[in-house]
């Protein structure tokens, strides 16, 4: 099997290590399982390609996405996100702190971004960074 998609999956599947989740998805099948509890955990720029693709943690099917529990940490983990692209570095920490009570499963995502932004604050993003990771090798 050869192409764009395939070529693609292969870089998102390599990167379920360094996000340290079981499964990673881009945007078009997050798109086709919408009912799945997904929650979209950073925006990439892989090998090869010059468009940023979001990825997603496939944390359960249909029902578990239906659940308070899972709501509550999709809204927690977009909360954080959102300070993190905004370069709100505090408040990417405190939502953080929230996040890992209310999803163990992201644990290892929230360490990822814990270590960005410890990073950053000895380094900050140039002006023009827009919160896209540049995996430049096939496994980050």
């Amino acid at each position: 099997v050869l192409g764009d998609s395939v070529n693609l999956a292969s870089r998102l599947e390599s990167l379920s290590r360094l996000y340290g989740t079981d499964i990673v998805i881009g945007t078009a099948t997050a798109a086709s399982a919408p009912d799945f509890a997904l929650v979209e955990i950073d925006r990439v720029r892989v090998k090869g390609r010059a468009q940023p693709e979001a990825i997603h943690a496939l944390l359960g099917d249909a029902a578990f996405a239906k659940t308070p529990g899972f709501t509550t940490a999709r809204a927690k983990f977009v909360a954080m996100l959102d300070a993190y692209r905004n370069r709100n570095w505090d408040a990417a920490r405190a939502a953080i702190q929230a996040g890992r009570q209310s999803a163990p499963a992201l644990a290892p995502v929230y360490d990822l971004y814990e270590d960005r932004i410890a990073a950053y604050d000895g380094a900050p993003p140039p002006a023009g960074w827009d919160g896209v990771f540049e995996a430049r090798t096939k496994t980050g």
